[in-house]
This record gives structure tokens, sequence and C-alpha cells, in this order.
């Protein structure tokens, strides 16, 4: 598995930039981007469809309401005529002509009144079976064809029993009817009461555009529905009543589509007849369905739009970096002249101006190489010619050391004692500068060539000039290596420049210390200092070579030797005030690794030292 996943990402490597972004694209992309729409698909779907529950469950909540309080009402209704003694006494009574029938019924307007007075109620008609009773108005004598009718039956042999039937036939605006037997004072004399619930009413407090509801008494025919057509239809026949599921939100064949459908049932007041309520949302299937396209095609055009964006990056991409490979390639093969502009803003325009830099230093580096090599030569010819002069005019140092010696024995025996001492120390000197080259030297042996200088000096100005060397007690300078001559010409700077005018109180004091980091070598005189200006003018000659000073070219020198050999970090610094002091501070790695030194170039000071 390892060497399958090597070898595909070795592939996808060795492709051109042109390919890889698309495919890194796709790649890297199509992961986040298929769990992000198919968490946005989940979560639409989600949303709508819980809004839709929401609103299908309202809506049958709010129709059942409706038909409860309906259905109470007129349960309520029927109670007060059942109770109502004046309306058993016209039914009751007997009368020898219509006229006293019609003047009875004149006389009692009480069905009349509950009938304008609520809406809900369409009509309310009395059956009659007293002989002298005759139809009119409210009150309907029994014929054989009301007498024949099931829901008459059934409620005429219980006395006080409340039934809900779905009928048609007597009033084309209401089909939903309360039956129930109003008992005379015989057992055997009654009456029926029939409350018509108005439709028309009920639609309009429905009054539902795009939510449809089907009410239904015993899940049996459809007394109400927004669609007229379904009035007086078995349910069976409207949808698939056997798959109904009551109190949740379910999806149910409606009209021919998938529906979302939400049915509750409601008893009856007084009565063993259930109410059957189902709402549909006609549109929430279809609304789910089109939102989770339209999410498809947003999540689709999300992934191909930024795909061709990319695509059309990589193909713009890969055309300037073949510029910049053209151009490179002419470099590479030594012709600078390359196109003057790219016309591109981003890193791969400051690539081409880097590049032209580039170009400008390399023409500015062959300018100066050419120059150095005129240059070197014309010094290589002067050098040729000084080494002439020198070697023409070279004292031999034996010569030299053998007349001093001999000038020293002849003032021994004169005894000249001071002036043989002195003449013994100048050969020493003079022997260390000779013998002086590029090695090391003990930092013990610096400081003895030191005092053997100030010896001369104490010769020469007597008590003039005092010197003192001070050392930290836990510092052992004995084996310590120091690059050679790095204190005297400061020592020397001293007494030239601070300390040669003076007539007395000199003094030049060298300390030797350490840091965590540093060896630290003070060299303080107390002549004549500098002042602000003078002290940054030396500053500068010496940290820079271009402006080196005659006057101070020793400590230049001593500066670049330093630098060159242990490193940037170390080196020299100067402190001094104008008439007080000045004080010159070398800085010297506190450990010296040779080999280190060797491999990071050390050794070279020798260049500085001419």
């Amino acid at each position: 598995m390892k060497k399958i996943l090597d070898k595909i990402i070795h592939r996808i490597s060795a492709l051109k930039i042109m390919y890889k972004l698309p495919l890194v694209y796709i790649i890297i992309g199509t992961l986040p981007l298929t769990l992000l729409s198919n968490y946005m698909i989940y979560s639409t779907k989600k949303m709508i469809m819980t809004q839709h529950n929401d609103q299908v469950s309202a809506e049958n909540k709010r129709v059942r309401n409706i038909l409860f309080n309906t259905i109470y009402l007129a349960t309520n209704i029927s109670d007060s005529i059942l109770y109502d003694n004046e309306l058993k006494k016209l039914l009751k009574s007997i009368y020898v002509s219509e006229n006293e029938v019609y003047k009875a019924y004149r006389n009692y307007d009480a069905i009349d009144s509950i009938i304008k007075s609520y809406m809900e109620i369409s009509n309310i008609q009395i059956y009659v079976t007293n002989k002298t009773l005759i139809t009119s108005g409210c009150f309907v004598r029994v014929d054989e064809q009301i007498a024949s009718c099931n829901w008459y039956q059934e409620v005429k042999d219980s006395p006080g029993k409340l039934m809900w039937i779905y009928d048609d036939t007597m009033d084309t605006e209401s089909s939903l009817r309360l039956i129930r037997r109003l008992p005379l004072s015989d057992a055997k004399d009654y009456a029926i009461m029939s409350i018509n619930i108005s439709t028309n009413y009920m639609r309009f407090i429905i009054n539902s555009n795009s939510i449809n509801s089907i009410m239904s008494i015993d899940n049996a025919i459809s007394f109400y529905s927004n669609d007229y057509n379904e009035i007086g239809r078995p349910l069976t026949d409207i949808y698939q009543a056997g798959n109904i599921r009551l109190n949740t939100p379910y999806t149910l064949k409606y009209q021919g589509k998938d529906s979302l459908a939400y049915t509750t049932n409601q008893n009856a007041p007084k009565s063993s007849s259930v109410f059957q309520i189902t709402t549909f949302d006609p549109l929430a299937v279809s609304h789910i369905a089109e939102s989770i396209l339209l999410n498809i095609k947003v999540i689709l055009l999300s992934f191909t739009i930024p795909l061709f964006m990319i695509a059309g990056y990589s193909l713009a991409f890969n055309r300037r970096i073949l510029i910049l490979r053209r151009e490179m390639n002419k470099i590479a093969n030594g012709n600078l002249n390359i196109i003057g502009n790219f016309n591109s803003h981003d890193e791969l325009g400051e690539l081409f101006k880097d590049m032209q830099k580039t170009i400008l230093s390399i023409q500015q580096l062959n300018s100066k190489i050419y120059e150095e090599k005129l240059l070197r030569q014309r010094l290589l010819n002067y050098q040729q010619q000084i080494e002439f002069n020198l070697l023409a005019k070279q004292i031999n140092p034996h010569f030299l050391y053998n007349t001093l010696e001999t000038i020293r024995m002849q003032l021994s025996i004169e005894k000249e004692y001071d002036a043989a001492r002195i003449v013994r120390q100048l050969g020493k000197f003079m022997r260390h500068n000779i013998e002086a080259d590029t090695s090391l030297v003990y930092l013990s042996s610096e400081l003895e060539y030191i005092n053997i200088y100030m010896d001369i000096q104490h010769f020469r100005f007597g008590d003039r000039i005092k010197y003192l060397v001070t050392q930290s007690d836990e510092l052992a300078i004995k084996d310590y290596m120091i690059l050679p001559l790095l204190i005297q010409p400061i020592v020397e700077n001293a007494f030239v420049h601070g300390l040669e005018s003076k007539k007395t109180g000199g003094t030049i004091a060298i300390n030797i210390s350490s840091s965590e980091e540093y060896l630290i070598i003070s060299i303080t005189d107390n002549g004549l200092g500098m002042n602000e200006n003078t002290l940054n003018a030396l500053l500068l000659s010496i940290n820079h070579p271009g402006n080196k000073s005659k006057s101070h070219i020793g400590l230049h020198n001593i500066q670049q030797r330093i630098k060159l050999f242990y490193g940037e970090q170390y080196g020299l610094q100067i402190k001094s005030m104008e008439n007080q002091f000045t004080v010159i501070t070398l800085y010297l790695p506190l450990q010296v690794d040779l080999n280190s030194l060797k491999n990071n170039g050390g050794f070279n000071h020798e260049i500085y030292n001419s």
C-alpha cells in the first residue's frame, strides 16, 4: 500500500503546474465539498421538512379546533332543544285544523332565533310523528321515505341517542347533520331533531389555499374538503386510508402524487361518532425535491466554476513560467539580453525583477572583475618593482643584531650599563618585529614584548610616563594564544597621540579580564583624548576600509585583522574624552578553536598586516 501511495505521489509531483493545480483542487476540494454538500442537502431537507411539518400540523390543529367548536355548539343547541317544554307542548298537542297548526308554528320562534344567531348552523329540522301536524318551516312530518332511512331507524328506538351522519340529500349547503331523538311525555311518542352544520361557513373559516383539509365521520365518507369534487366520496377513493398514521407527519399518495399529510381524530361530545381530520400539503414533497435539486446545482456550480478558473489561471501561469524559463535559459547560455518587461506584478513579476537585478549585478561584477584583473596586474608589476628595490636595499638581520651586540658590549666595557641594557632591549624588540609572522603567539609572550617596548620608552621619557598591567585573578593568560602585534601598536598609539607631549603624570594601563564569551584587553591612557567629532571620524576610519586614515592605519589594520581572523562579532571599541582619557578595548574570543578558525577562513589576516 505504501509503495502504491509513493508511486502516485511521485507521478503527481512529476506533473506540470498547469495540470497539477486543477488535479490538486479536484483531489483536495472534492472531499470537503462532498461532505459540505451532503450536509447542506441534509440540513436543507430537514429544515424544509420541519417547516412543512409544522405548517401541516398547525393547520390540522386549527381545523380540528374549528370542527370541535362547531360540533360542540351543535350539541349544546340540541341539549337546549331537548329540554324545551314549549316545543314538547307544541309537538304533543292535537290540532283540529291546519290554521291551529300554523298558528302554533308562528307562536314558536326559538328554532328560527337559533338559526339566525349562529352562522355555524344552516338549518334545524324537527321530524314529527303527530298526525295532526303538517310539514312547514322547520317541522317535517315523517313519511314512508323518511321512516325508511337508516339514521331514522337507528335513532327512533334509542331515546336520547346523539349521532352524526353524512347526508346531502335534503340540504345542498350542508352534508353534516346531528341527529337526536326528542322524547315526549309518552315513551312511544317522540320526535327527531336534525341540526345541519353549514359547510360553507366552515369553508369560509378554514379558508386555506396551500393546505387542503379532508374531514370524515368514522373513517368513511368525506363531508368536507377544499376540493368540492371530493365531498361525499369514500376516503378509500381519495387516498389510501389504510396507510394513515395518527398524530405524526407522514407521506400519503393524494391526487396522484406524494403529499405531506397529518391526521388526527376528534371524538364528538355525547356521541360515539369519531371525526377524522386529515390535512395535506401537496407542495411539500415537490418543494423539498426542488430545494435539493437547487442545492445540487449550486454545489456543481461551486465546484465547476473554480475548476475552470483554476484551469485558466494554470494556463496563464504556465505561459509566464515558460517565458521565465526561456529568459533564464538565455542567461544560462551567457546571453544577458532578455526582454525588458514581464507585465506582471505578482511573485513571478518580482522574480523577473530580481532576475533583472541579478543580470545587472553580473554585468557590474564582470566589469569589476575585468577592472580588478587590470589592477591586480598593475599591483603585481608594482610589487615586483618594490621587491627588487627592497632586495637591493635590504640589511642583513644578522648583521644588524651583531652590530647592536657589539655596541652593547662596548658600552658594557665603558660601564654604560643603562645604555647597554637599552641596546639589548632594542635588539630584542627589533628581532620580535622582524620574526613576527601570521602564526598565533602566547599572550604572555606578547605582554613581555610590550614590557620591552615600555622599557625602551621609559629610557627615553624617564618618569614622565608610568606603565601598569593588571589582570583578573581567575584568568590564566600563559596558555592563551593571540595574533601577534595587536597590543603594541595600540600602546604606541597612546604614546604618539596621547602622552608624547605630556610633561609629567602620564599613565598607560593594560587590564586583562574576561566575560562569559570574551577575553577583554583594555589599554587606557590619560593623555590628550579626543572630542566627539574626532572620535566619530576615527571610528569611521577603522571600521570601513574605504575610509582608512594614514594617521590611524595601525588601528584600522588591527580591527580588520581581528574581524577577518576571529569573526565579525569581535574587534575594537574606543571611548575618549578630550583632555581626560582614551580607552581602546580589544574583544577577543575567550576560547580559541584553531580548527574552526581554519575552516571558517581564519589565518588570512596577513593581507591587512602590510
